[in-house]
């Protein structure tokens, strides 16, 4: 049930921006694997639109819960793979099909996303009319009208967007103005999105909104590049993963109730002090995930500003002691997305 469509499409996009800038046959050998991959996730479910989080090496059991995450990641790499100049006409065929999927499947539920067999969900409240959510259901709209070229989806981002006197590009033009306290991981969504809609849209007004708020995003994540050197001082030896350790946290704790926030909160943090390496790796992941957040932005002062502290991330930290995925999965397209825009060498 782990985050496969989200981590895979991140690494997706480096590889196509590491083809875009090489050319070399090898990037796109691995990008064409990677959206297979992405591909499997969105179809092996019987309900068309519905894309899986992950599966287990040889399975096709998944669990019937998705999220905005999971959405938003799948959306941004069926763009980004079937644009490319390495999909055939078959891949963008079946890229478009799938977005034609989504996109039916989340205007069916109003807007939301659903589980598998069509009830409310957790973390599917794409309707939401908030800040690190509007601009989700925007980009699953104009992507589908962008990949199938059907005009309803046209139409449908266009209400979307006019809704509730535009609210939603209401929150972007003047998005993350004060340093909100935002995971990491929402502000690289929100830029993949919100990159997607820059990218796309022809309204020069609304490109300029997609801009500004790209470029907020990529500001208040730049703060978070220099965590990675808590990871750099921090140990680094092996995980003691989660199922022996709520064990003993039962063992340990027994009036706690797992099933309460409050218990649960308790859980996550006698897992973190248990494994201070797994703790190092999330500033780690702040920081390659910041960096490749300020290379989505059109800022190019802001790219240059953060040079320095960006070729250290890159060139002084040891990958091989990284044990979760999370710190590697931008990493590619935070290096190469760099090199294209003149900050490193290739």
């Amino acid at each position: 049930m782990e985050d496969c469509c989200l981590n895979g499409a991140w690494i997706l996009d480096g590889l196509l921006s590491a083809y875009r800038v090489t050319g070399e046959a090898t990037w796109a050998e691995k990008a064409r694997l990677a959206w297979r991959g992405i591909d499997f996730l969105g179809s092996v479910s019987g309900t068309p639109g519905y894309i899986t989080r992950g599966l287990a090496p040889g399975s096709t059991n998944h669990y019937p819960n998705s999220s905005a995450d999971q959405y938003t990641a799948f959306v941004f790499a069926a763009w980004r793979y079937a644009t490319s100049p390495i999909a055939s006409s078959e891949e963008r065929y079946r890229a478009a099909k799938l977005m034609d999927n989504v996109c039916r499947l989340v205007e069916s539920f109003h807007d939301d996303i659903p589980t598998e067999d069509l009830c409310i969900s957790i973390y599917g409240d794409t309707s939401a009319l908030v800040p690190n959510r509007a601009c989700r259901l925007l980009e699953f709209y104009k992507a589908g009208h962008v990949l199938t070229g059907d005009p309803h989806w046209a139409q449908k981002y266009a209400e979307v967007v006019e809704a509730d006197a535009r609210k939603r590009i209401k929150l972007y033009d003047n998005y993350l103005t004060e340093a909100n306290a935002v995971a990491i991981y929402v502000l690289r969504q929100d830029a993949a999105a919100l990159r997607l809609l820059y990218e796309c849209e022809t309204d020069v007004a609304l490109r300029a909104v997609y801009g500004k708020a790209l470029n907020a995003v990529a500001r208040l994540a730049s703060n978070c590049i220099a965590d990675w050197h808590d990871w750099a001082e921090g140990p680094h030896g092996p995980i003691r993963w989660w199922r022996a350790l709520f064990q003993e946290f039962v063992a340990k704790y027994p009036l706690a109730d797992y099933r309460d926030h409050i218990g649960h909160r308790e859980f996550i943090a006698y897992f973190r002090s248990a494994n201070p390496s797994k703790a190092n790796d999330e500033a780690l992941r702040r920081g390659v995930e910041a960096l490749a957040i300020v290379m989505l932005a059109p800022d190019d002062a802001l790219r240059d500003s953060i040079r320095d502290e960006a070729r250290q991330l890159l060139g002084a930290v040891d990958y091989e002691l990284v044990r979760t995925i999370y710190p590697l999965a931008s990493l590619e397209g935070a290096y190469w997305r760099g090199v294209e825009a003149g900050l490193f060498s290739s």
